[in-house]
Order: C-alpha cells, then sequence, then structure tokens
C-alpha cells in the first residue's frame, strides 16, 4: 500500500499463520488455534483513518472449549484527534462449538453470532446503536450507552426471544419447553 504527501491512507496486510506454537510464550497455555487468516485494510486519511478487518480462526482452544470456524469481520473511522471510533461495526460468528461441560453443549448447537453497530472512546464511552446476540434458538436484540466502560454507568434496553426453551431448562434438571418473548 502507500500513504500519500496529502495524507491519504491505502494500505492492506494480509496475514496466514498456522497454529499458535509461534506464540506459545505470549499466550494462556490453555489458548490456540490451527489456522488463523486475517486481512487488514487501513484508508482514509492520517487523521481520520477508516480500518477494517476480516479474520477467520480455525480450531480455536481454550480450557477444553473449542469453536471449529471462528469468523470476525470488523470496521471503524478513528478519530485521532478525540481518541473516538465512529461507525463501528463487528460481526462474530462462531460455528461447531464443543464444549468442555457437556451439559451445555444443548445451548449451542446452532453456534453464536454477536452483531455490534455504534461508537467508543478513550474514556469508556460506549454507545450501542446495536448489538444483537444469538446463541442457539435464543435471539437477544439490545441498544444502549454505558459511561467508563460500563463501571460508571450504563443502560440497555431491547427484547430477547426464544422459539423453544428445552435445551436452557434442561440444563437447570427441569423437563418441559415452550417459548419466550419480552421486551
Amino acid at each position: 500500500g502507500d500513504v500519500d504527501s496529502t495524507g491519504l491512507l491505502n494500505l492492506r496486510v494480509q496475514a496466514q499463520l498456522g497454529d499458535a506454537a509461534a506464540f506459545r510464550t505470549l499466550l494462556p497455555p490453555e489458548l490456540g488455534w490451527r489456522s488463523l487468516d486475517a486481512d487488514l485494510q487501513i484508508g482514509g486519511t492520517i487523521g481520520t483513518p477508516r480500518l477494517t478487518v476480516d479474520a477467520t480462526v480455525g480450531d480455536l482452544a481454550y480450557a477444553g472449549n473449542t469453536i471449529g470456524k471462528t469468523s470476525v469481520s470488523a470496521a471503524a473511522i478513528l478519530h485521532t484527534d478525540t481518541m473516538r471510533a465512529d461507525g463501528v461495526t463487528a460481526s462474530i460468528n462462531a460455528e461447531t462449538i464443543t464444549l468442555a461441560d457437556p451439559k451445555l453443549q444443548p445451548l449451542l448447537t446452532d453456534g453464536v453470532r454477536v452483531d455490534f453497530a455504534g461508537a467508543l472512546d478513550e474514556s469508556g464511552g460506549i454507545t450501542a446503536d446495536h448489538l444483537t446476540v444469538d446463541v442457539g434458538p435464543t435471539d437477544v436484540a439490545l441498544r444502549g450507552s454505558a459511561t467508563g466502560w460500563g463501571d460508571a454507568a450504563a443502560h440497555l434496553e431491547g427484547t430477547a426471544s426464544s422459539p423453544d426453551l428445552s435445551p436452557a431448562l434442561a440444563r437447570a434438571g427441569l423437563k418441559g419447553g415452550g417459548a419466550l418473548s419480552g421486551n
């Protein structure tokens, strides 16, 4: 890529890494992966760069839990003068999850997806215009804000729904089923 004399950025880094062996001394001993592919792009200007990241991790493992495939996509516009990130979007998708505790496994048969859109600043101010979490049959959609990374104040509102509560009820040792929908 390049950076021209007016401060325009056009940079790209692509990385393909094998397993985590080369990073063993930097990582917790229980953390590892089989493969990692990442594509990082930086555009915009030096004062307001736009960063995008697309990555895929194969066989991510920690403490006896594994995720066969993890996909991450994120983008943001950084304001270097105010240390604020606007237009932040992030999506994380985890498929083929195997848990160390088999009792929790029924909750994750369909994987997990998390999507975020909002803004962040250096003081810990968070604006979540959109935050969804889909875990198996349960969907949660939130919006809100926080200051001090949530330690000073936080406000969330949203909805939750699940067309099938039987896996969660079974985990609690209960028999039955049903659905859930709430605000």
